[in-house]
């Protein structure tokens, strides 16, 4: 899905990374301590095979490169998908900077697949960049 503004030259699409709480999720920047269940959840060939940027094997030196990705906030923000109350790490969600506006990305950890969390953490982000960005149209 891109997001863009109806004129994007010269638009700024930076957006802070606030913690962002929905019903079930908390949204958060990716932390050190995620890196071993982002490696389970990641290094699996059904995630990889629904997404045009995983590599497939996913071990940790793709996670400490992840990381470190979104610490820098080249392409736009990342969050942690984490369930509320306990802090289990499900998947990951943002939105990257593209030629064309803002666009919304996510995965899911299988083992979590057919609960809501995609779509749960899409509407979060969406509100954000509708929000915190000039943006007026969605494309999906």
């Amino acid at each position: 899905m891109v997001a863009e503004a109806e004129d994007t030259d010269g638009e700024s699409y930076a957006i802070d990374c606030p913690v962002l709480v929905t019903e079930r999720l908390v949204l958060r920047a990716p932390r050190e301590s995620d890196i071993e269940q982002l490696v389970v959840l990641a290094d699996n060939r059904h995630v990889a095979e629904m997404l045009a940027r995983m590599p497939h094997p996913y071990g940790e030196a793709e996670a400490r490169a992840f990381l470190a990705m979104t610490a820098s906030r080249r392409a736009g923000i990342a969050y942690a998908l984490t369930l509320a109350g306990t802090e289990t790490f499900v998947g990951c969600a943002g939105l990257n900077t593209t030629d064309r506006g803002l666009e919304l990305g996510y995965w899911i950890g299988e083992p979590y697949w057919k609960r809501g969390y995609a779509t749960e953490a899409a509407h979060a982000l969406v509100d954000l960049a509708f929000q915190k960005t000039p943006i007026q149209v969605l494309h999906a």
